[in-house]
């Protein structure tokens, strides 16, 4: 069985290591480095990639979780550079109620053995990554489809 890599890289521009915050809208910024290789499956594919923010009130209670996202075409050498997600805060949250982000990898549909398209979106990662395998006849060798933090208070 041939082998795939799917990396999520995550490297934030700006200086540091953590998501940028804007001066205008949008009030985050995250430049997410995406490697995909060896996947033909994925040819012709398009994922997405997706950053989500989680608030929450002086008091702790979650008050809502603005996301942001883009698709990418993978091509028939994968996918290789930096998607910009960019995630505006709505208007009754106050940046500082922002304590932690995370981001995803989202890949849905996949190309079977017949050329036909074939749809991995339901369950859990780990059922995601075994109905890749059981579709397509890849192992996923590596991969890194989520990352998350926390901003320091």
């Amino acid at each position: 069985m041939r082998s795939i890599i799917a990396a999520l890289a995550f490297g934030f521009a700006c200086a540091g290591a953590t998501p940028c915050m804007a001066q205008a809208t949008p009030d985050f910024v995250f430049n997410v480095p995406v490697r995909i290789e060896n996947a033909p499956p994925l040819s012709g594919r398009t994922a997405r990639v997706q950053c989500n923010l989680r608030a929450y009130s002086p008091a702790g209670v979650w008050i809502a979780s603005p996301a942001g996202s883009q698709n990418i075409e993978v091509g028939p050498s994968g996918y290789r550079g930096a998607v910009r997600v960019e995630v505006t805060l709505p208007a009754t949250v106050p940046r500082s109620a922002v304590r932690d982000w995370s981001c995803d990898l989202i890949i849905a549909v996949v190309t079977g053995p017949s050329g036909e398209a074939v749809s991995i979106s339901a369950g859990s990662r780990e059922t995601q990554l075994a109905r890749y395998t059981s579709t397509t006849g890849q192992v996923v060798a590596s991969h890194n489809l989520n990352a998350y933090g926390t901003f320091p208070p």
